[in-house]
């Protein structure tokens, strides 16, 4: 292919599948070679849709030469002309499905220059895999499925730091958004792509409640004390900060916990502030010690690690989702390699029976059939399970989670992982309690999973756990049971 000689894409990557009614998904590659410089890129759907950019490249995953996806990535930030809602907002990356077939009705000839640089791949794939895979619709087990030759998907990240999606009926000459992205889903997506950020995991073990809680004390105490202006409006940025950072750690205390410790941070700020009598600012200061210590004191329960004791021929059962069964492909739709899950691992560590009952992308309506196969009541059972659960409403979550764990009830035992959550998602993290208390459940602190992904090499995508992650795993949860001697007495 001679430079600057424009390329026919229709042909470079003739399609060979159709639409099908059955859902049928295709695995993909996407290789230096399916990166292309455009001079432009455009979309215009009778005035209802309009984008273009300037110079850009695109990157195609492909299952043999039919193009599943597309990721366009402009050089500089191209403008939104239509719709509306998201008109005069700068694009920074749109994400795209399609049939095959219109490959080069999207990317004319005349506009694709050359061979692109091969360093944008693995940002269209991390944009890929935090897109495609997050989504349900059109795919048949997270695998891209054909569209319809008349729709064309568009997902359009842009500058001002928001997204739009839509389905582009080029028939019809309709434009049709998707549901929105919830805050759930966002924050999923950005865990993934940040899973191994040591801020990132504070906020997932929880670390970051007592963090913000104590900037916040440490800040008004100083207060109380410091007079010059530019201190004062440096200890009162840490006292902002500090309650943001408590309040998005999801630490799923009650509401009213919150409401009396903001009412003491409130009424303190508000005595130094406006500095009556010292003994007014001290009196309300010690308020808010007292407070905050009684907030941290009842959290720091559920940090401690617990311990069970076990006889040497119990029968463990587990039962959970991905994170215990392993999964055949990571997030970017790369086979996995044939892993020996935690729960076969602590198997060897302990030398106890341990029955895996998990499976890929199980949720807590799922569990509820594995529990019916751990039918020795004499056992121990582990639940993993509850994360794939997130993008539902926290009222069936706790309905479903009631129903598996009373199932269970009947067993010696039952130990279950506390949920690291997405920033104000405590409401599902006070299901998890509610109902660990109600049936005496053991809870194992949610750093213990939080301590995996931050494991060097623990990851196979940032979230699966790699052979070191399922490692690691299962010498923390060996580290909960206590194993007895035959003839030692039982202490649960």
């Amino acid at each position: 292919m001679a430079p600057g000689q424009p390329v026919d894409l229709g042909e470079r990557y003739p399609a060979t599948l159709e639409f099908s009614e059955q859902p049928v998904g295709y695995q993909w590659t996407s290789t230096p070679q399916d990166i292309w410089r455009l001079s432009e890129f455009t979309c215009d759907l009778r005035d209802k849709f309009s984008i273009k950019l300037g110079s850009s490249q695109v990157v195609f995953g492909c299952h043999g030469s039919d193009v599943l996806w597309a990721v366009v990535i402009p050089d500089r930030p191209g403008e939104i002309a239509a719709p509306e809602e998201c008109k005069g907002e700068h694009v920074t990356s749109i994400f795209m499905r399609f049939h095959p077939a219109r490959v080069g009705e999207l990317f004319p000839a005349a506009t694709v220059l050359q061979q692109g640089d091969a360093k944008v791949r693995s940002q269209a794939l991390r944009i890929e895999a935090l897109k495609g895979r997050w989504r349900c619709y059109n795919n048949a087990g997270d695998l891209p499925m054909i569209p319809q030759r008349k729709f064309v998907l568009f997902e359009i990240e842009t500058q001002e730091h928001r997204q739009w999606m839509y389905w582009l009926d080029t028939d019809a000459g309709v434009v049709n958004p998707p549901p929105p992205v919830s805050w759930t889903r966002a924050c999923a997506r950005f865990l993934v792509e940040h899973m191994n950020n040591p801020v990132v995991l504070s906020f997932g073990d929880g670390t970051a409640f007592f963090v913000g809680v104590a900037a916040v004390v440490t800040a008004l105490l100083l207060l109380v004390r410091y007079r010059r202006r530019l201190a004062a409006a440096l200890l009162i940025a840490v006292v902002l900060l500090g309650i943001v950072i408590a309040i998005c750690s999801a630490t799923p205390l009650p509401a009213w916990a919150y409401a009396v410790w903001l009412c003491a941070v409130t009424a303190t700020l508000v005595l130094c502030l406006w500095r009556p009598m010292r003994k007014a600012r001290i009196a309300s200061a010690g308020v808010l010690l007292a407070t905050s210590i009684g907030i941290c004191a009842a959290e720091t329960p559920y940090h401690l690690f617990p311990r069970l004791s076990v006889g040497p021929h119990e029968t463990i059962y587990v039962v959970g989702d991905s994170l215990s069964a392993g999964t055949d492909k990571d997030l970017l739709g790369h086979p996995c390699p044939k892993l020996r899950c935690w729960p076969a691992v602590l198997g060897d560590l302990t030398q106890l029976a341990v029955v895996n009952l998990a499976e890929p992308g199980a949720k807590v309506q799922h569990a509820l059939a594995q529990a019916k196969l751990a039918k020795q009541t004499d056992a121990v059972v582990i639940i993993e399970i509850g994360g794939n659960d997130f993008f539902d409403d926290v009222a069936t979550f706790r309905r479903q989670l009631d129903a598996l764990v009373s199932s269970l009830h009947g067993h010696r035992a039952i130990l279950m992982f506390e949920l690291p959550l997405f920033p104000f998602q405590n409401a599902f993290g006070q299901a998890q309690r509610e109902v660990a208390a109600k049936y005496r459940v053991i809870l194992i602190p949610k750093r213990c999973l939080t301590a995996v992904w931050g494991s060097s090499g623990a990851t196979l995508d940032g979230l699966h756990f790699s052979q070191t992650g399922h490692n690691v795993m299962a010498r923390m949860v060996a580290n909960v049971l206590k194993i007895e001697d035959a003839a030692s007495p039982r202490k649960d």
